[in-house]
C-alpha cells in the first residue's frame, strides 16, 4: 500500500469520525435543551405568577422554550445542516431574550460562547466567522 492511499484512508476515517461527533453533539444538545429549558421556564413562570411579576418578556421567553422540543422531534426530518442552523439561531435568540430581560450577565456571555463553539464544530471556519 502506498503512502498516498494510506493518507486518503486516514483522511476519510477522520472525516467520518468528525461527522459522527457533530451529529452526536447536535443530538445531545437538542435532547438536553428540549427537556431542561421547558422545565426551567415553568419554574420561572410559576415564580413570576406567585410574585405578581409576570410580564410580556417572561411570557414570550417561556413560550419560546417550546421550540426546542419541537426542533428535537423534527431534527431527524430536516437533516443535520438545518437542525444545526435552527439550533444556533434559537440559542442566539434566547441570549437576546435573556439580555432584554435582565441585561448582560455571565450567563448571557456564556451562551454567546456556546453558540460560537457549536457553530465552529458544526460548520468549521465559516461557522466561526
Amino acid at each position: 500500500m502506498n503512502p498516498e492511499s494510506v493518507d486518503a484512508v486516514d483522511d476519510a476515517l477522520g472525516a467520518d469520525a468528525l461527522d459522527s461527533l457533530r451529529r452526536r453533539v447536535l443530538r445531545a444538545t437538542l435532547t438536553v435543551l428540549a427537556v431542561a429549558l421547558p422545565i426551567i421556564c415553568a419554574f420561572i413562570v410559576v415564580a413570576a405568577i406567585v410574585n405578581h411579576t409576570m410580564d410580556t418578556t417572561t411570557a414570550v421567553l417561556s413560550a419560546y422554550s417550546i421550540t426546542f422540543p419541537l426542533l428535537r422531534l423534527l431534527g431527524s426530518r430536516v437533516g443535520f445542516r438545518w437542525s444545526a442552523l435552527l439550533l444556533l439561531g434559537l440559542l442566539a435568540l434566547a441570549s437576546v431574550f435573556i439580555a432584554a430581560r435582565g441585561g448582560v450577565a455571565v450567563g448571557n456571555i456564556l451562551l454567546y460562547v456556546l453558540v460560537l463553539l457549536l457553530s465552529t464544530l458544526f460548520f468549521g471556519k465559516r461557522g466561526a466567522l
